[in-house]
């Protein structure tokens, strides 16, 4: 988002918080009119004054909603993050903690970040005291080199789901699966993204409530939409059970069919909210529903039975 209300964002302005508790507000009336009211959410300011902004228990972050608070890479924290953390800890509300490591960076390749990734979980459990009230964490992401931020194949799919393998083995809590995709919304290309990141993160012991897809390379605003996050949520439901042994044959064979798709740039560009969506009936527009429908298709001639 680069504006809000018509005015562009600046960081450290007081239109950082006005802005985190609309954010907030605005979430909870789409989930009031969505006729699911209590629905968790977390707030995802980049700065503490506008997620502390956002948290009011009659229209913001509730004590049942959460605060994102990230590791920064490679294992460094900084005053923002530690006051969303203390201020978390005194409202009460749960701490979403996130971070992992850059192959090619500091960490060095793909079997260091990978153990990077590990040291900044535990890192995230301690500085930002797991052990004190409900947290759940995102951990474990090894992105891969060069320009395009992604993990949607190897080497950074392999180092991130080996990292959810060995948190999931020693940790009781909630680990979920950051998804970063080259393609945009609306794509196919994202769609095969989300199946390989969902099917190899689910039988890694991740959880998934980390949402659908996003493009974190060249976005524009409203780059986004709820379909890949209910293909997200239908294939999910359908990919939990798979043995890593199955998981792994058909993640290859799905890799396969975007990976060379995939340049300096990252995939296309994808389309806007209201774009794929016809904003009068919230409903996505027919050649959207196709595409959905065409990946959905693949993917039972490949094995995988829906249930939604």
């Amino acid at each position: 988002m680069h504006t809000s209300e018509g005015h562009m964002l600046r960081k450290g302005t007081p239109l950082v918080v006005h802005s985190g508790y609309r954010m907030a507000v605005w979430v909870r009336e789409a989930l009031r009119r969505a006729g699911r009211p209590g629905l968790h959410f977390v707030s995802a300011c980049p700065s503490a004054i506008g997620d502390i902004a956002a948290c009011s228990p009659e229209h913001g972050v509730r004590q049942t909603d959460g605060i994102m608070v990230s590791v920064i890479a490679e294992l460094k924290t900084d005053y923002e993050a530690l006051g969303k953390v203390a201020y978390a800890l005194d409202y009460g509300c749960i701490r979403g903690t996130h971070g992992g490591a850059v192959i090619g960076g500091w960490a060095g390749g793909p079997e260091g970040a990978a153990i990077v990734s590990i040291a900044d979980f535990l890192g995230a459990v301690m500085v930002y005291q797991h052990n004190v009230g409900p947290v759940y964490g995102d951990h474990g992401l090894t992105r891969n080199p060069g320009t395009v931020p992604t993990s949607s194949f190897n080497p950074g799919m392999w180092g991130t789901e080996l990292t959810g393998q060995a948190i999931a083995r020693n940790y009781r809590g909630l680990n979920g699966r950051f998804f970063l995709t080259a393609a945009g919304p609306g794509t196919e290309m994202q769609l095969w993204e989300v199946a390989a990141l969902t099917i190899a993160g689910l039988a890694s012991g991740r959880d998934m409530f980390c949402g659908g897809g996003i493009r974190r390379y060249k976005v524009r605003p409203m780059l986004g939409s709820a379909l890949e996050n209910k293909f997200h949520a239908e294939l999910g439901h359908s990919a939990t059970g798979i043995r890593r042994g199955d998981a792994n044959e058909l993640v290859k064979q799905i890799v396969k069919k975007y990976r060379d798709m995939i340049t300096k740039d990252g995939g296309p560009w994808g389309h806007t909210f209201n774009e794929i969506y016809d904003l009068d009936t919230l409903e996505p527009r027919p050649k959207y529903v196709e595409v959905y429908s065409r990946v959905k298709s693949e993917l039972v001639d490949i094995g995988i039975e829906f249930k939604y």
